[in-house]
């Protein structure tokens, strides 16, 4: 199969300045409505425990295949591959049309039918089932319908982060498209302004299983279960120490840390990998995890902070966060059969169905009982198949296939009336 591609398309990035910009400043603002909402979650969770007959049906969960949390959306799919999404859809991200603003899931209108479904700041991927080509709708798609993005057919797995997404192909091969100002396309889309619509492969990486993607940055575990990553390196991200290579950022070029090939992790083995929007997660073939990155709201799981200071550059100045620049085991002696990350957390599930989530829980979206820098039980008497973090919230599938979310619902991304819940809460049809 050629896998030629070429540089078209036009897609701006939300988050375009840094780690202090929109989604960090929405959960700090979300702090100071905190109490509020937490009296609402006790209404609603107070009514989900103790349904009466007459509301019943309202508790009930949907059933799903698979599901997916995004910016302020979230997406899932049933189990004959019919997409449905919910939430702040006014970029096209819930395929429903550029001003919709859904608190339920509502099925695409769209003849594809899906096998796996991504979510990203303000976009959805999914892989149609026939063909296995790649769809997206939202900002990577260029609109509300699902559209197919060129080069992608023999598609395996997909993982979208903020602004850019990285496919494996059936033959392991890798390639990815969208933003790429910081090389986190790879060699084959050299640093630039302009974002990239068809798929552009990432020469010489075959990978083994999961790729990972955050705003900047990307990263994959290849047939040797080396964890290999590239793109922006400003808060350690890629777990690769020190870096020399600079990219060219911002409106007046400033140079910054990256690395535009893949570079391996000198960690490992690891069978799986999970990016947040500036830090990165990796799972061992024991089961216990790793993390390297941003610390600053405790997705390392390190309990007390990032062991380095990163210097980020925030409107021409430099701020230091906390952060680890290679990998570093989590404080907590936690095994772990899965491995998800969220913009500013991390979550897990265990062998027993047991689901635990670290880093900021402004929203709730650690799911009641986790804390920075230390894993926590997610609420609730259930054995989880998924959890999949977003922004300021999180969505996950039983293993029955039920569906629920918690977190920040200000936007309808819970699937429910509710606006704020610190534990999973059902997404429900009414």
């Amino acid at each position: 199969m050629d896998r030629r591609r070429t540089y078209t398309g036009n897609t701006n990035s939300e988050y375009r300045g840094h780690p202090h910009g929109d989604p960090k400043q929405s959960m700090n603002t979300g702090l100071r409505f905190s109490s509020a909402f937490a009296a609402l979650a006790i209404v609603s969770l107070s009514s989900c425990d103790s349904p009466s007959d007459a509301d019943l049906s309202r508790n009930t969960p949907l059933q799903f295949s698979a599901i997916a949390a995004g910016g302020r959306h979230s997406c899932a799919l049933n189990a004959d591959g019919v997409a449905f999404c919910w939430g702040y859809g006014f970029d096209g991200q819930t395929g429903l049309g550029p001003s919709d603003l859904r608190q339920r899931p509502r099925e695409l209108f769209t003849s594809q039918r899906f096998s796996s479904i991504k979510a990203g700041n303000r976009s959805t991927c999914a892989i149609e089932r026939e063909r296995a080509g790649v769809y997206c709708w939202g900002r990577l798609g260029g609109r509300a319908a699902p559209t197919l993005i060129e080069g992608s057919e023999g598609a395996a797995t997909i993982a979208m982060g903020a602004d850019h997404a990285c496919i494996r192909f059936g033959d392991n091969s890798v390639g990815c498209f969208g933003a790429r100002d910081f090389g986190q396309l790879g060699p084959g889309a050299p640093p630039g302004p302009e974002p990239v619509s068809a798929v552009v492969m990432v020469p010489g990486l075959l990978a083994a299983g999961t790729l990972a993607v955050g705003q900047r940055h990307s990263c994959a575990v290849d047939q040797s279960r080396s964890v290999l990553c590239w793109g922006m390196h400003e808060g350690g991200q890629l777990g690769i120490g020190v870096t020399t290579e600079e990219c060219p950022i911002g409106p007046e070029g400033e140079l910054r840390p990256c690395a535009s090939q893949p570079v391996p992790v000198d960690a490992g083995p690891y069978t799986a990998v999970a990016a947040g929007l500036y830090h990165t997660c990796a799972l061992r073939v024991n089961g216990q995890v790793e993390c390297w990155g941003d610390d600053d709201s405790g997705q390392l799981g390190l309990e007390t902070g990032g062991t380095e200071s990163c210097d980020w550059l925030i409107a021409s100045e430099f701020d230091a966060r906390p952060c680890a620049r290679r990998p570093l085991a989590l404080a907590s002696a936690l095994t772990l059969a899965q491995l998800s990350a969220g913009y500013f957390n991390t979550c897990g599930i265990q062998a027993n169905g047991q689901a635990q989530c670290w880093g900021t829980d402004s929203f709730g979206q650690t799911g009641g009982l986790g804390r920075p820098g230390r894993p926590g039980l997610v609420a609730g008497d259930y054995r989880w198949a998924a959890i999949t973090p977003g922004q300021l919230h999180a969505c996950g599938l039983t293993e029955s296939g039920a569906a629920y979310c918690w977190g920040d619902g200000q936007y309808g991304q819970l699937g429910s009336s509710s606006e704020f819940a610190a534990q999973p809460i059902p997404v429900t049809g009414f």
